[in-house]
């Protein structure tokens, strides 16, 4: 698989120039448009289909950036919650280090996914596999 790097720093840099800078999500979900606009430009380009890397925990939550890495052709890891998808990167030989590696969309300096959900995936998945089987205990708000 063929792969290029393209910085999208200076188009993000040059577009924010003219908007409002006091809310980090929206404007860190511009990154995350700007890199679908790309991965679309060039699936267009080849005659491919874009491929989603969202899973069951982040799309349960609605954790993603409508537009964004929430906009693909085919979604894979769809219908498997956060702690599948790294058990099958450990049975693919992933190494152990992008396995654990703190989820992060990139959208500012130190944005993390849990920080900014507030819980760790394993909590979540825990959570919602028990609200999936109607298994909860105790109160979930």
């Amino acid at each position: 698989l063929k792969t290029q790097y393209i910085d999208l720093t200076p188009i993000y840099r040059n577009l924010i120039k003219f908007l409002p800078d006091n809310n980090q999500v929206a404007l860190g979900n511009i990154k995350a448009r700007l890199r679908m606009v790309l991965i679309y430009y060039y699936a267009n380009f080849n005659n491919y289909l874009v491929c989603g890397t969202g899973n069951k925990t982040e799309i349960s939550l609605g954790y993603f950036t409508k537009y964004g890495d929430g906009a693909c052709d085919i979604l894979p890891l769809g219908d498997l919650y956060k702690f599948e998808v790294r058990e099958i990167a450990r049975v693919l030989g992933i190494p152990e280090q992008i396995i654990k590696k703190v989820p992060s969309a990139g959208l500012w300096q130190g944005q993390t996914d849990e920080g900014e959900i507030g819980f760790s995936y394993d909590v979540i998945d825990k959570t919602l596999q028990e609200i999936e089987k109607n298994q909860i205990k105790g109160d979930v708000a």
